[in-house]
């Protein structure tokens, strides 16, 4: 290949075009949808490794958590596509750490607890436990996001924080 990195920007691009197109479809269509751009955005990773080019992996690497989420959500997966991208989320905070990059490590925090709180939706069976984490996940992040420095994202953490505190207080039943 003669240009790769710009093949797997390619890919990448796709796959988020393919989500976003996912996101409009209901049903059986969004669900292909977002299978298909996982694997756009797998193909990618294939050439953004973390060695390599590490900020291009980590960020092609949450969208596609992200992608792993909203197919979960769907219901036509199990929920191993939650702990797929728990497990990748993981890996991308060694590389977006608090100290180096304390945006994209809050962000991600942020992420990891709307895929908890919709794990815990998806799968009732395990939802004491995704609260719990993703309330965890939601409060680490406003420790960047504070008020008065990211009022935007504040925001919208606290919103979410809010609800998973609703839902773990038992608004989960009704």
């Amino acid at each position: 290949m003669r240009w790769p990195w710009q093949w797997a920007k390619a890919q990448s691009d796709i796959g988020m075009i393919l989500k976003d197109l996912a996101d409009r479809s209901e049903g059986r269509v969004s669900h292909e949808l977002l299978r298909d751009a996982s694997a756009a955005l797998k193909s990618a990773l294939k050439i953004q490794t973390k060695d390599t080019l590490p900020h291009q992996w980590a960020t092609t690497s949450s969208n596609l958590c992200n992608v792993l989420v909203r197919l979960g959500q769907h219901g036509f997966e199990s929920e191993e596509v939650f702990d797929d991208a728990f497990k990748i989320y993981d890996d991308i905070l060694t590389i977006w750490t608090r100290k180096s990059s304390p945006q994209d490590w809050a962000k991600t925090k942020s992420n990891i607890g709307i895929a908890y709180t919709a794990l815990a939706i998806a799968h009732p069976t395990r939802s004491d436990e995704a609260i719990r984490s993703a309330i965890a996940a939601h409060e680490a992040a406003l420790e960047v996001f504070r008020q008065e420095s990211f009022p935007a994202f504040h925001g919208e953490v606290r919103k979410r924080l809010e609800r998973a505190r609703a839902f773990d207080s038992g608004e989960k039943n009704q």
